[in-house]
C-alpha cells in the first residue's frame, strides 16, 4: 500500500495530503474524519516502514481546519483514541530510550564507516 492509496491524499499538479471536499455538514465531517484515520491507521500497519517517516505530520500540514474542521476532528480523535489503546501495551518512556539508542548506533556506526 502506497500513501497514495489513501482516499484522501492526491497527487498531480497540485498534491495533497489532505484532500477533502469542504461541507456545511459537520457530524459527516467527523464521519468521515474517523474513516480517514482508519484509512491512515491500516496504511502504518501495513507499512512498518514508515515508521518516524513524520506521515502524519504531512497530513496536518496540508489540513485547513478552518476550512473543514469536522474532518479533522474525526481524524485526530480516531489517532488519539487508537494511540492511547496501543500505548496500554507500550511504555512511551522505554520507547524513546530504545530510539535515541538506535540513532546513537546508527550514528557510531557511520562515524566508523567514514574514517574507514
Amino acid at each position: 500500500m502506497k500513501i497514495t492509496d489513501l482516499s484522501f491524499v492526491s497527487r498531480g499538479e497540485h498534491g495533497t495530503n489532505w484532500d477533502v471536499p469542504p461541507t456545511d455538514d459537520y457530524v459527516a465531517a467527523c464521519t468521515r474524519g474517523d474513516e480517514m484515520a482508519v484509512e491512515y491507521m491500516q496504511y502504518l500497519r501495513l507499512n512498518p516502514g514508515a515508521k518516524g517517516s513524520n506521515v502524519l505530520g504531512a497530513i496536518i500540514g496540508d489540513a485547513r481546519p478552518e476550512d473543514n474542521r469536522g474532518y479533522l476532528v474525526g481524524f485526530l480523535g480516531t489517532v488519539e483514541r487508537m494511540t492511547c489503546e496501543a500505548l496500554m501495551y507500550r511504555d512511551p518512556v522505554q520507547d524513546l530510550i530504545n530510539t535515541r539508542a538506535l540513532y546513537a548506533r546508527a550514528e557510531a556506526e557511520q562515524d566508523i564507516a567514514l574514517v574507514a
